[in-house]
């Protein structure tokens, strides 16, 4: 078993699932004490109670390059998750596709080739429920002059270029509930409330793939009542929508409330993030990966989010690429682990000729 396939067994043994700060932070000491006793230099950030590691092969909060991917981790629905088996050249644990493989490959990079060039990389431990910590490594002055790599994104190979904003949004209804046998004296808020998706739902029109790049919406959540004879007082949706362009939080928003009538609170929002992939920085990247991978490489968007969301603020290109992983979040999560070396020498080809480009 090589260094690096033990450093990722150690990574998921830690339980660093994201509630679990001590946990999360056991993992970033693991990282960081393993990149410091390879000659890298080291910083921890303390943002809400959570370490968060920055690691750079040269001095200083920003290099050429800055890569990221995050040491948290989902729930397990059993506890052998966090035992790692190797089958047939894939590693199965909790965390390995999503995304402690990637970490691990970061890891691998700036430890064999911590002499040749500028890379920064910092391992953020919240991004499952939100990413607080990049945002505020992000406000702490780490970045880079020239390009940021995310590491969370397995499978094809492809280069993820935009991502769809996040927006929550709880929709309540409200009145004077009462005793369920007089229905006709009382205006149910569930009543109210189906109501007022039925009109939201006729305003809006979702898409029917990934491949159909507009926004989209999907009720989440819905509450109201605590007995089977009594009308309630409130009734409560959530509903998540995925977005593509900052303007188009404002106007969801402004049509929710329109539309139900009712009380609109937000519950959480976050950007939607793309990058022009005409930028030399993105083109050189896909040139990397052809000449690694011998083969045609693309652009692609991706519906879900990462903590590039966050990392837009550098207004540089951000790209979101990462090892060969399947089954995030579920029990079949796992990693092939020659991906890890397969992406090292992607990001040293980027690196090269990325160097070479400014030449």
């Amino acid at each position: 078993m090589s260094e690096y396939t033990e450093l990722l067994c150690r990574l998921i043994e830690c339980r660093p699932v994201t509630a679990d700060i001590p946990a999360v932070n056991r993992a970033e000491s693991v990282m960081r004490d393993f990149l410091e006793r390879h000659g890298l230099y080291c910083t921890t950030e303390m943002i809400g109670g959570r370490q968060t590691l920055y690691a750079s092969t040269r001095p200083g909060k920003v290099q050429d390059v800055l890569l990221n991917a995050h040491l948290d981790v989902v729930p397990a629905s059993d506890e052998s998750q966090f035992t790692p088996c190797v089958k047939d050249g894939w590693l199965y644990a909790r965390g390995a596709g999503d995304c402690l493989g990637d970490a691990v490959c970061i890891a691998s990079f700036l430890c064999e080739n911590k002499d040749e060039f500028r890379v920064g990389a910092f391992f953020s431990s919240d991004e499952e429920t939100g990413g607080e910590t990049t945002r505020g490594m992000v406000e702490r002055g780490y970045g880079a002059a020239k390009a940021v790599l995310v590491l969370d994104h397995g499978g094809d190979y492809n280069i993820t270029y935009a991502q769809k904003g996040i927006l929550v949004l709880k929709v309540t209804a409200r009145s004077r509930g009462g005793h369920s046998s007089a229905p006709w004296a009382f205006r149910n808020p569930i009543d109210m409330l189906a109501d007022a998706y039925q009109r939201l739902r006729g305003e809006w029109v979702n898409p029917v793939s990934e491949e159909d790049w507009r926004n989209s919406m999907a009720p989440c959540v819905i509450a109201g009542g605590d007995v089977e004879n009594r009308i309630p007082d409130t009734a409560e949706m959530v509903l998540n929508f995925r977005y593509v362009a900052d303007e188009d939080c404002q106007k969801i928003i402004d049509l929710v409330v329109k539309t139900t009538g009712l009380e609109v609170s937000v519950l959480e929002s976050c950007p939607p993030v793309s990058s022009d992939v005409n930028a030399p920085a993105m083109q050189l990247l896909r040139q990397a990966f052809q000449r690694v991978l011998a083969h045609p490489v693309g652009f692609i968007r991706m519906c879900g989010a990462t903590d590039a969301r966050h990392l837009r603020a550098l207004n540089i290109p951000v790209a979101i690429i990462g090892t060969e992983g399947t089954g995030a979040h579920s029990p079949e999560d796992r990693l092939k682990l020659e991906s890890i070396d397969t992406c090292r020498k992607i990001l040293k080809e980027y690196m090269t000729l990325l160097q070479s480009d400014c030449h």
